[in-house]
């Protein structure tokens, strides 16, 4: 990509309309990088891979960073209504905390479960389970992050749940990870 290229999809792109300045008055130019040649490839330009200078080519002039609300408690109903709650004041975004048992990979009513299950997290044994936590949220318009990361004696990775139970949900393909994330395998 070139620097022109760059800019057609900036100009191409929304852009908040304030005025970007320094508190000093400077204003602050959309983007900064060596004017004789291109960004090194490990840096890129805004809205390329391998994104260290954010996922939009107008950085966070268009659209501002998600702030994802980070809940999980008790049983799926439990945590389906506070997703709810949070959605309705106005948050931005939704974060999943699983608790231990889901973490590691066991079911509720696994001997090593007990006394931990719903304790710092929500239980999720099913992929109906999965299903219950979104029911009735906007999940097209979103942001969130909801596949519970395996940890200790299971190799880390995502959850076998997170697949299926994306599919699922009633959410365009494509949108399944959080709206204005960088395709998937980038």
């Amino acid at each position: 990509m070139t620097r022109e290229q760059w800019q057609k999809d900036y100009e191409a792109g929304k852009v908040r309309d304030l005025d970007y300045e320094t508190m000093s008055g400077l204003p602050v130019n959309p983007l900064y990088a060596p004017s004789d040649s291109e960004p090194d490839e490990a840096i890129g330009w805004p809205g390329q891979y391998p994104y260290t200078r954010g996922v939009h080519p107008s950085g966070y002039r268009g659209r501002l960073w998600t702030m994802r609300m980070f809940a999980g408690f008790g049983t799926p109903e439990d945590t389906n209504e506070r997703f709810k709650e949070i959605l309705s004041a106005g948050g931005g975004g939704l974060s999943t905390a699983f608790d231990m048992p889901t973490l590691m990979g066991l079911d509720s009513d696994d001997v090593l479960s007990v006394g931990e299950v719903g304790r710092c997290g929500v239980a999720v044994d099913t992929i109906e389970d999965m299903g219950i936590l979104y029911n009735e949220n906007d999940l097209e318009n979103t942001p969130r992050k909801d596949a519970p990361r395996r940890r200790g004696p299971i190799a880390e990775g995502e959850s076998p749940l997170g697949v299926p139970a994306s599919r699922r949900l009633p959410v365009d393909p494509r949108r399944r990870e959080s709206p204005g994330a960088p395709p998937p395998g980038k």
